[in-house]
């Protein structure tokens, strides 16, 4: 889901190029699409990769993404102070545990760092099939 439509363009044609034919692009605000791509894969099986805009994620979509019981979420960031209080939201409900968070030096002698934080649901996490053996 990308916002910017010269972007979705660019990505079809770039998976076209390559005979890419397993990815979907959509246009749209991820706050209005998100809910409705989430209930087409099963949960369990699904990781969803974030990269927002330097303002983060609005709290909303971070609350359904954390509701949504993902396996994994990847949360690409150009600011780490909203990276940071985004993942306040992500791993409150302790549904999901940081595996990894990574900072990588893309841009030298500058002040910005990229990071890559590596989410994964917890063994135990309601609906998980831990939570499911242990109540039986």
């Amino acid at each position: 889901m990308e916002i910017d439509r010269p972007a979705i363009q660019a990505a079809r044609r770039n998976a076209a190029r390559r005979n890419r034919a397993n990815g979907e692009f959509l246009v749209g605000r991820t706050e209005e699409l998100m809910d409705a791509l989430l209930r087409r894969f099963p949960a369990r099986s699904t990781a969803v990769v974030l990269d927002p805009p330097r303002t983060g994620c609005p709290k909303a979509t971070l609350e359904s993404l954390r509701d949504s019981g993902l396996a994994q979420i990847l949360y690409v960031s150009c600011h780490p102070a909203t990276l940071a209080r985004d993942l306040n939201v992500l791993c409150a409900t302790e549904v999901y545990q940081p595996a990894a968070v990574v900072p990588l030096d893309m841009f030298p002698q500058t002040q910005h760092v990229e990071c890559i934080a590596d989410l994964r649901l917890r063994a135990g996490a309601p609906g998980t099939a831990a939570e499911a053996a242990s109540a039986n």
